[in-house]
């Protein structure tokens, strides 16, 4: 009978299972596996194996990842691949199809976007130490990649904070908030979806940097004004439509919804 997940290990913290994914060294008919072989490596000493159409396979792997996720943190790997050797694909990153059980593709999700929010924390960790030391008068703003999700679990999105005022280095995110300097971090002034912010502003204001996962810097002189504003967050074009002049930055700010009480830098 076909097992529905394949595991391969070595006790040596010094083996490395990776080759076994070369071209050619893996193929078809080596295990017995409903579909497409899927692999997923969590350590370079652990394979699992199961199939693309073995929905109990696929979801004990993924329980099995963020087990090991859990036990080595940062360390761990996050990444399946499937085979496609048959059209010389070759291994090709996979993700849940369609038609598989609904509750899979939210474990692969839950699962990839924890990995990447632990990959983004060790960065900043980083950033923040390396800059405080080589930058310590104009240190640029490093922002945190906050996710949020759904009380079941099925929904998850990023956020991160820009404040005006200095330059900042923003991880890739759903939605980018905006705070001044005389409410930052306890308030924001507006929202917007990232693609919403990139078409909105000048189209070199988001300079790429050589950091994995991907950072954007953005300079001071990049942060939006209060027409770009307005015309990007329907919530601060509103406020600032019913406010005196004199109120519009306070009054803004009171009229974006929080969801965890505290915007984080």
């Amino acid at each position: 009978s076909t097992a529905e997940l394949h595991l391969a290990s070595l006790s040596s913290e010094d083996a490395n299972l990776a080759p076994l994914l070369a071209p050619g060294a893996f193929i078809d008919g080596v295990v017995d596996v409903v579909g497409r072989p899927v692999v997923m490596l969590p350590s370079p000493s652990i394979l699992l194996v199961t199939g693309s159409e073995n929905e109990a396979g696929l979801m004990a792997m993924l329980q099995s990842v963020a087990s090991f996720l859990g036990e080595l943190g940062k360390r761990a790997l996050v990444v399946a691949y499937a085979w496609h050797g048959e059209s010389g694909g070759g291994w090709l990153p996979w993700a849940p199809e369609p038609q598989l059980e609904p509750s899979i593709s939210v474990v692969y999700t839950a699962l990839t976007v924890s990995y990447i929010k632990a990959l983004y924390d060790e960065q900043k960790s980083l950033l923040d130490t390396i800059l405080d030391y080589e930058q310590p008068e104009a240190k640029p703003r490093v922002a945190t990649q906050v996710l949020m999700r759904d009380p079941d679990n099925t929904r998850f999105f990023t956020y991160c904070v820009w404040a005006k005022g200095a330059e900042a280095l923003l991880p890739k995110t759903d939605i980018i908030m905006f705070a001044l300097p005389e409410t930052f971090p306890h308030a924001i002034i507006g929202k917007a979806t990232w693609d919403d912010v990139v078409a909105g502003l000048d189209a070199d204001a988001f300079e790429p940097t050589e950091f994995d996962p991907p950072r954007f810097r953005l300079l001071a002189s990049s942060f939006p004004s209060d027409a770009q504003l307005a015309a990007i967050c329907p919530e601060f074009a509103a406020a600032t439509a019913s406010a005196p002049a004199s109120a519009s930055a306070s009054a803004s700010a009171s009229a974006s919804p929080r969801s965890d009480g505290q915007a984080s830098e």
